[in-house]
């Protein structure tokens, strides 16, 4: 790998895709040896879990808080904490036995952003609700008073206020280990209002 070339591109992505907040590249013994501002440049990460998944095959990472992101949150009334998500795959340079392994850190906003677009495609007057749940229940993403509550523990419905409407694995994520959980749910008033007005 050509450390110059690969900065370069880093660089590049991270102009282009800003929700990229760190690209680097970990040789086959775990040492940053490649990173976008020069963070965690010859830092050993061979226990961090993006590096020993990503050897292997692609990988992509549950959602995790970075230090001081909860006290940060804690300080700003109604902020939620950033979250990242880390990813990860294997290349292996010509001649070297051991893979290295290029990662990268998402902010979560960008999940987020993205739930919102589909949101907006399912109702644009948004009656529809989408949450998505971790494999633990714990909702990750969806209307701020539920973010952190556990779906399995709470009534969706809010005592028949919502209609739950689906319930799908992401395929997509599930294939990764992720097991995350859509939920969509839409106001019962909407939902019900054809059938009110035939009577």
């Amino acid at each position: 790998l050509h450390a110059e070339a690969m900065l370069r591109t880093f660089e590049t992505v991270q102009a282009q895709f800003p929700e990229f907040v760190w690209l680097g590249v970990a040789d086959g013994d775990g040492v940053v040896v490649v990173a976008t501002q020069g963070r965690q440049v010859g830092d050993n990460v061979s226990a961090s879990p993006w590096f020993q998944q990503g050897r292997q095959q692609p990988f992509v990472g549950d959602l995790r808080m970075p230090p001081g992101a909860a006290e940060a949150a804690s300080s700003a009334a109604g902020a939620a904490p950033l979250g990242l998500i880390d990813m990860a795959v294997p290349v292996r340079p010509a001649g070297r036995r051991e893979p290295h392994v290029i990662g990268a850190s998402v902010t979560w906003a960008w999940v987020e952003q993205e739930l919102a677009k589909m949101q907006e495609a399912l109702s644009k007057r948004h009656e529809v609700q989408l949450l998505l749940v971790g494999r633990d229940g714990v909702i990750l993403a969806g209307p701020d008073a539920w973010r952190g509550r556990n779906a399995n523990e709470h009534d969706l419905t809010e005592g028949g206020a919502y209609v739950i409407g689906a319930r799908t694995q992401l395929r997509l994520a599930d294939g990764m280990g992720l097991g995350w959980t859509a939920i969509v749910r839409q106001d019962a008033d909407f939902v019900l209002a054809p059938v009110r007005s035939t009577r």
